[in-house]
């Protein structure tokens, strides 16, 4: 077992009460009222990359299909300039995109950790003297940080990669309808794949955010109160405590990164499945002449791609489930009544 089987008794930071992400979402969503138009406008912009990514792939098609194949040169020029039209204009996208999420999200971040702040001056004096300052200040500072990645990011996220799946699918349907259905075996594999981590790494996140909290607390106390510590000569004491949080806070965050790392390569695995079973029906329907060989190669790509936002939903999940124990740590100090 981990640091979560250790003695509780000993532990500085006790867990937060567990909370539905459902609940947690609703509970910030009015925090990001002040920033909504510039939200709004960043979330407008998710769909052009994936349109543009979209148009890119099948300018292949017709680059093999129209150009190399039957060795007519004539539209190369126009090919060429409007892949360049496209990476200027993604690229562009791109900057705005990034820059506003950004903003937003560090916006959202203050505001938040303010209002936390704010209310922590509000609440009494008897029940400070049962937290750990140390604790608090993680709270204040690393645990409101997850929230945006829970309401912010991760509905940006969510929205760019079904926007992925979306475009590039309805593409590949174009191309051939029997391949598309072939490509979406693996799909549900990735979902069971994901809930089956996901409630773990959400247990283990949460045990690393509350050691974290613990050695906080520690340090907070001991380096407040060192005059008494050298008094008493309690140094080696407070060092081998400090310790003792530190190898528990590695237990756990060693057991979350065994779980978020166990979870790519099973992925890995399940897209190779889907790949391969994708290219067998490939082959037959190319020697059938059902497809061409630019929309072979197009569809192909489009399956690469594909893939990568149905894993990203998968992985989005065990994230929003991670950034779910830092959220419970604030929400029950905002619920404290003053």
């Amino acid at each position: 077992m981990t640091a979560a089987a250790e003695d509780d008794s000993s532990v500085v930071a006790q867990n937060a009460p567990p909370i539905r992400i459902r609940t947690m979402f609703a509970r910030f969503w009015p925090d990001t009222r002040p920033f909504r138009g510039r939200m709004l406008l960043s979330l407008l912009l998710v769909p052009v990359g994936p349109a543009l990514a979209t148009g890119s792939v099948y300018l292949f098609k017709v680059l093999v299909d129209d150009v190399l194949t039957p060795h007519d040169y004539q539209l190369f020029l126009p090919i060429a300039l409007a892949y360049v039209g496209f990476a200027v204009v993604g690229g562009l996208v791109s900057f705005i995109d990034e820059y506003l999420t950004a903003w937003v999200g560090e916006k959202f971040v203050t505001s938040l950790r303010v209002r936390m702040f704010a209310h922590l001056q509000r609440l009494s004096v008897g029940w400070f003297e049962r937290r750990q300052v140390g604790d608090l200040i993680s709270r204040l500072t690393g645990d409101i940080a997850t929230i945006e990645q829970l309401v912010l990011t991760g509905v940006n996220m969510a929205l760019t990669y079904a926007f992925q799946v979306i475009f590039f699918a309805g593409a590949m349907f174009l191309l051939n309808w029997h391949l598309t259905l072939t490509s979406f075996v693996a799909a549900p594999a990735f979902l069971l794949l994901s809930r089956a981590f996901s409630r773990r790494i959400q247990a283990a996140s949460r045990e690393r955010r509350r050691r974290s909290g613990s050695i906080t607390a520690v340090a907070e106390e001991n380096l407040g109160n060192i005059p008494l510590v050298q008094a008493y000569d309690r140094a080696d004491h407070e060092v081998e405590r400090f310790a003792t949080e530190n190898r528990a806070a590695f237990s756990a965050q060693m057991l979350a990164i065994r779980l978020e790392a166990l979870f790519g390569p099973f992925s890995s695995i399940v897209e190779c499945i889907g790949v391969l079973a994708v290219t067998g029906v490939a082959v037959y329907e190319l020697a059938q002449g059902a497809i061409t060989l630019g929309g072979l190669l197009a569809f192909l790509a489009y399956l690469s791609q594909l893939y990568g936002p149905v894993q990203g939903f998968a992985g989005l999940s065990n994230t929003l489930f991670a950034a779910s124990a830092g959220a419970e740590r604030i929400i029950e100090v905002l619920d404290e009544q003053p």
